[in-house]
């Protein structure tokens, strides 16, 4: 019996973080920099996460990509793309910016 209250406690904290794990859309990509842009759910909130890639992807993560991962965290994080179906690693530098601190990151970029 306390194997299986065990087990179902496992099994309901797994299952919770899968359903409240970070999302978003990416709103912006510059290949030559390595940077992206990825507005972050809710998107009625107009948050923006901003980032630099940090490993080599193949094919490149295009504007529109869902990605999923830890988006408010600064440091290294590691990425999935689903249209890609592949992890990625960035840095995240800032995020819950609104969109006039994303076109400054850009220009300090």
């Amino acid at each position: 019996m306390k194997k299986l209250i065990v087990l179902l406690f496992i099994l309901m904290l797994s299952v919770s973080s899968i359903c409240f794990a970070d999302y978003g859309t990416i709103v912006y990509v510059d290949e030559s920099k390595d940077l992206i842009v990825v507005q972050s759910y809710p998107y009625y909130m107009d948050y923006f996460t901003c980032a630099e890639i940090q490993s080599i992807i193949y094919p490149y993560p295009e504007p529109g990509d869902i990605i999923y991962g830890p988006m408010t965290r600064y440091a290294s994080n590691q990425w999935y793309a689903e249209r890609l179906n592949q992890n990625f690693n960035v840095w995240v530098d800032e995020y819950w910016l609104s969109k006039d601190q994303v076109f400054d990151w850009l220009s300090n970029k």
